[in-house]
């Protein structure tokens, strides 16, 4: 139960300073993208968002 809290809570907290950055909703979708694609055990999902994710923090 713990850990459920602290993770959320973690969670929450990353996903807020990221949005505060210029490219920050951008980066959540793509991060949303490479967790569905990973979960799915899709590479065609996952690939394509990670490479776009790391190509977007190389311009922030």
């Amino acid at each position: 139960m713990l850990f459920n809290q602290l993770t959320s809570v973690l969670v929450h907290t990353a996903v807020s300073q990221v949005l505060r950055t210029p490219l920050g909703a951008a980066s959540v979708a793509l991060l949303v993208l490479v967790a569905l694609g990973v979960r799915a055990r899709s590479l065609p999902l996952a690939a394509p968002a990670a490479v776009l994710f790391v190509l977007l923090m190389t311009q922030a």
